[in-house]
């Protein structure tokens, strides 16, 4: 063979090589983009990139996190009772029966005698089995019991011929880059039979079309009493007719929280309240509370600032107010954060988060009244600001022309 035809055959076996590395380089960039897309979504969901375990784990309050793992535990033991039909047309009705969009796990037992045996079932295997009973023992949360409950967090715009999407109410690390604020866990039952842990917003799961939002919440015996009594609200929005009168109007600026309920970066601060007069209770936002502001986890504790309109005293001369400032989680279930008694009516306010006292005026869930300054709308006619102190913060309010 003459040393041309040497290297010929040379340079074509090196084009040959260069094609074929060329071609597996690509097909594995391709591959890889694939794995990656699988791996970080599953249809309109991102799946959760963090452990379920680490994210129930709670250096700050450690009685909390004993109480999310035993939450998780019963909530792992519904995947498949939440996927049968049957089970969860009972739940979307029963929720809608109540104030709470709410039904007690022990009711659903009840009226499905054999879903107890499953869940135990459920709960037996794995090197770790545990009972019901023991874990609902489990839930207790600063010396108050509660009770599981399947709460149906989207329940008036979720699609019901959906399967839902179950969460143990576990809160998903937040990651800025990525537009992850406020997303919680929860496990998607996919069509192919597969189950993928994902993360959900409030957005989210409020929008057009999207599968039912069960999670497995916590009520407190004050709320289960007004639940099982199918309790709901009796006071009104504030009347635009009346505001339009209003030559001023109440404000908060200054707060401080003291307490972080949120095991996360940012807390969600939100009031809720209610106005009594003459005959009639009054809500002023929005009838389960409104968010002020969100406060980073550093500034817990500091002396912070933020404008919010609250209501115009002008339109309840003599009016009595209560409020109340809290801590919301919006996958999880209302709870008491007071009492409005008005003439002849009676309306406790509610709103959502994890624990009752996951709250900032503790003492007056149980009170008609804001125990430390009560305040009444007459108090402004001849006062411009008044500083209101709760057990785990403040907060002042302003008049503003």
């Amino acid at each position: 063979m003459t040393n041309l035809k040497k290297a010929l055959l040379f340079a074509l076996f090196l084009g040959v090589l260069v094609l074929y590395s060329t071609s597996c380089s690509q097909s594995e960039e391709v591959l890889e983009e694939v794995t990656e897309e699988v791996q970080t979504t599953i249809d309109e969901y991102r799946i959760n990139p963090t452990p379920l375990s680490a994210l129930m784990v709670n250096a700050e309050d450690r009685e909390d996190e004993r109480v999310q793992k035993a939450m998780t535990k019963i909530a792992e033991a519904l995947k498949l009772i939440v996927q049968q039909p049957i089970y969860t047309d009972y739940i979307l009705a029963e929720a809608r029966k109540t104030d709470y969009d709410a039904v007690l796990l022990s009711d659903f037992i009840a009226h499905f005698r054999e879903t107890e045996a499953m869940i135990n079932e459920q709960l037996s295997t794995g090197m770790r089995s545990s009972a019901l009973e023991d874990l609902i023992a489990e839930l207790v949360y600063e010396n108050i019991e509660y009770d599981p409950v399947i709460h149906v967090a989207n329940l008036s715009t979720a699609d019901t011929e959906k399967m839902p999407i179950l969460s143990p109410g576990v809160e998903a690390l937040d990651d800025d880059e990525a537009g992850v604020d406020d997303h919680y866990v929860f496990w998607y039952f996919h069509q192919n039979g597969a189950e993928y842990e994902v993360t959900v917003s409030e957005e989210q799961a409020n929008s057009e079309d999207a599968a039912p939002a069960f999670v497995l919440s916590l009520l407190s015996e004050d709320d289960t009493e007004n639940l099982e009594a199918g309790t709901s609200s009796t006071a009104r929005p504030m009347p635009e007719e009346l505001t339009a009168r209003s030559n001023h109007a109440i404000h908060s600026h200054e707060f401080r929280i003291d307490q972080r309920y949120d095991n996360n970066k940012r807390s969600e601060f939100y009031v809720g309240g209610r106005v009594a007069y003459n005959n009639t209770i009054y809500y002023f936002g929005d009838e389960n509370g409104r968010l002020i502001t969100k406060v980073h986890k550093n500034d817990i504790g500091d002396n912070l600032t933020r404008w919010h309109y609250w209501f115009h005293p002008d339109d309840f001369p003599g009016g009595s107010v209560v409020f109340n400032t809290f801590e919301r989680d919006w996958t999880h279930s209302k709870k008491k954060l007071g009492t409005a008694i008005g003439t002849n009516s009676t309306a406790e306010f509610k709103g959502r988060r994890k624990y009752i006292t996951d709250c900032y005026w503790k003492i007056d869930i149980d009170n008609n009244d804001n125990l430390t300054y009560p305040l009444d709308t007459d108090y402004f006619d001849n006062n411009w600001a008044e500083t209101y102190v709760g057990e785990e913060g403040n907060i002042t309010l302003w008049k503003v022309q």
